[in-house]
Parts: structure tokens; C-alpha cells; sequence
């Protein structure tokens, strides 16, 4: 016999099925009161949830979504055999680069492409600079405007 009122969730579990409840959870529900009047109180509810008829729409869900669908054959995608040529290059000549630098073939010229690198203006690093911050721009404003194409053409209203 359990000796506490039971919970929200064993009371709920006894409406349900009486029938797969532990005996003691069965003979306190028999014996307390309180108990029986929340279980009795589920059963309602959820006879009354049962009794329900499954909601409907009154119109064709599925013809009106498949008209907002737009159809129109589009552009195939472009090829990325340019941006995968210059990918493939940059990692091409920093590799062989590393691999001139590790074998110490350069080890000769070292003093003379420092003082190259060091003597370039602090004018040139900023042209550098603010053309690849253009670059990024453009590129994410083009990524931000195919987004919106793909979601307009989501939109159903």
C-alpha cells in the first residue's frame, strides 16, 4: 500500500491504463479518495479527447501548396573549375614555397626576400587589404542576395 497521495504522472498512467499499473498503485487509487477523484477526473478528459473528430481543413492543402510552387526551369549551376583552378594554385606555390624554405634551396636568397618583404611600403599593405575587405563584401552580398531569391521563392503568400 503506498502511503502518499500519487502523482500527477502515476495518476495519469492509472486513467490510461488500469490495467498495466502496479497492484499498489491500483489499491492505494481504490482506497484514497482524493486520488480516485483526480483519476476519475483524467478518464473524463481523456474519454473526452478521444471522443474529438480529427481536425480538417476545408480546402485542398496539398493543391495549394503545390500551386504556389514555382516550376520554371532555372540556370544550371555554374561550374567552381575557376575558383578551384586559383584554390589549387594558391596551395600549389605556398606548398612549393614551404618545401624551397624546408630544404634550405632559398636558404641563400633568405636575407634578400626579408628585405623584399620589409620594404614594401605600409601604402601597398593597405591596397592589399582593402581590396580583399572589397572582395569579402561583394562576395557575401552576393551570398546574401541568393538567400533571398531561395527564400522568396519559399514564400507562398
Amino acid at each position: 500500500m503506498i502511503y502518499r497521495h500519487l502523482s500527477e504522472e502515476e495518476i495519469q498512467e492509472f486513467a490510461l491504463t488500469e490495467s498495466s499499473c502496479a497492484p499498489e498503485l491500483i489499491s492505494h487509487v481504490h482506497a484514497c479518495q482524493p486520488c480516485q477523484a483526480r483519476a476519475a477526473a483524467y478518464k473524463m478528459l481523456f474519454s473526452g479527447i478521444a471522443r474529438q473528430t480529427p481536425p480538417s481543413f476545408d480546402f485542398d492543402l496539398s493543391a495549394a501548396v503545390l500551386s504556389k510552387i514555382d516550376t520554371k526551369k532555372t540556370a544550371p549551376a555554374k561550374s567552381g573549375l575557376a575558383g578551384i583552378g586559383i584554390i589549387f594554385s594558391t596551395l600549389a606555390a605556398l606548398g612549393v614555397g614551404g618545401w624551397l624554405y624546408r630544404v634550405k634551396i632559398i636558404s641563400l636568397y633568405k636575407t634578400y626576400i626579408l628585405s623584399i618583404i620589409s620594404g614594401v611600403s605600409r601604402m601597398v599593405i593597405y591596397f592589399m587589404v582593402i581590396t580583399v575587405c572589397c572582395f569579402l563584401i561583394f562576395q557575401l552580398a552576393e551570398m546574401y542576395k541568393r538567400y533571398q531569391r531561395k527564400m522568396d521563392g519559399l514564400n507562398i503568400y
